[in-house]
Parts: structure tokens; sequence; C-alpha cells
């Protein structure tokens, strides 16, 4: 008899019993990846440059919207 993924019971029973450590492991792997890369010098620079391109096209959206919005207060 086997399991419906083609395994033997007992294969499929110790195969279920890896699933949480495995996640753990995975999850702790990825998670330790991540602070590393975010704590890194190049993510800080890059984080500023992204967020500084970001400002100035909010404040020309901004600029242009107010121009646009007086010029139709003024009419």
């Amino acid at each position: 008899m086997t399991s419906r993924a083609g395994f033997p019971p007992l294969v499929a029973d110790r195969l279920k019993a890896l699933v949480g450590p495995m996640t753990d492991g995975i999850h702790g792997f990825v998670r330790s990846r991540l602070h590393d890369v975010v704590r890194s010098d190049q993510f800080a620079h890059v984080w500023v440059q992204v967020n500084t391109t970001a400002h100035q096209q909010m404040v020309k959206v901004l600029s242009v919207s107010r121009r646009r919005w007086s010029c139709r207060a003024a009419r």
C-alpha cells in the first residue's frame, strides 16, 4: 500500500514530520539573508537614492497640480 504521493505509509509519515523543521529552517535562512541585505551599506545607499528620487518626482507632480489648480481658480 502507498500514500497518495506514491510513498510507502511509513515514508509518507516521516516526510510529514519534516515539514515543520524544514519550514522553520527555510524561514530562518531567508530572514537572516534579508537582515544582512537591509543592514548593508549598499542597501542604505540605494534606499536614500530611491527616496530622494521619489521625493523630487512628488514635488514636481504637486507643483504642476498646484499650478493647474491655481489657473483654474483664477478664471
